[in-house]
């Protein structure tokens, strides 16, 4: 199954979060990376709509077979 790797902002903004974050994701579609992010932050859900909007801006890069879907790497703040 073809994997692509999104990387994109972190979809709670200032004053919330104060320095705001990057986040990268391996992941098959779009909408797995928003529920594997859904996941990664569950501790503010009440943000969870910003987090299609920050997948769909995203930098998306083709990957070759044999990734898992994973986070790779997030900074939150």
């Amino acid at each position: 199954m073809q994997k692509f790797l999104f990387i994109g902002e972190y979809w709670v903004k200032f004053p919330r979060s104060e320095y705001g974050g990057m986040w990268s994701v391996i992941a098959s579609s779009e909408e797995e990376c928003i529920e594997i992010l859904k996941k990664l932050d569950e501790f503010n859900d009440e943000y969870h709509y910003n987090i299609e909007h920050e997948v769909k801006n995203a930098k998306v890069f083709n990957l070759e077979d044999g990734f898992d879907s994973c986070v790779v790497q997030f900074f939150f703040t």
